[in-house]
């Protein structure tokens, strides 16, 4: 065994969060529960449990730096840009996507069921909080019925 696993107390080592359990944080809309906050990963990664209802879905948008979405339920339609045209990019259960940073990309869920997916943004969690600190009774919805253009 290494010396400085000897100096690590065990319960300091791993963290435990089990189903249901994790901060909830509904913002605009969005429907999340926290599993690993920023603070949680010296500010590495932030993962959350994010909920669509039928019908739900997440605009056209961007992030500045990379983004993993794992998919624990259901079905959901990416969108991206292939050679300057409008393209989705369907996942299912088990499976994820990982849309480029500064690219826009958005979410549509598939079907008639909630939809559960996991995603991860570096520092994510930390832009959220302080974004709701300031002005989140100003922000507009970002989770919303999509309209018949975007459906």
């Amino acid at each position: 065994m290494s010396v400085a696993l000897e100096y690590i107390p065990a319960s300091k080592g791993v963290r435990k969060v089990a189903p249901g359990e994790g901060e909830r944080f509904d913002v605009a809309g969005a429907h999340l529960t926290w599993k690993v906050k920023g603070e949680d990963s010296g500010y590495a990664f932030s993962i959350c449990e994010q909920t669509f209802e039928p019908g739900e879905g997440v605009p056209l948008h961007s992030h500045s730096s990379p983004e993993v979405f794992f998919i624990l339920t259901g079905q959901i339609d990416f969108f991206r840009m292939v050679d300057g045209k409008e393209d989705w990019l369907r996942c299912e259960t088990g499976g994820g996507s990982d849309p480029a940073p500064e690219l826009p990309t958005r979410q549509k869920p598939i079907g008639r069921r909630p939809f559960r997916l996991s995603p991860s943004l570096p520092r994510w969690h930390a832009w959220l909080k302080s974004v709701c600190n300031t002005i989140c009774t100003s922000l507009p919805t970002m989770l919303r019925p999509l309209s018949s253009d975007e459906a």
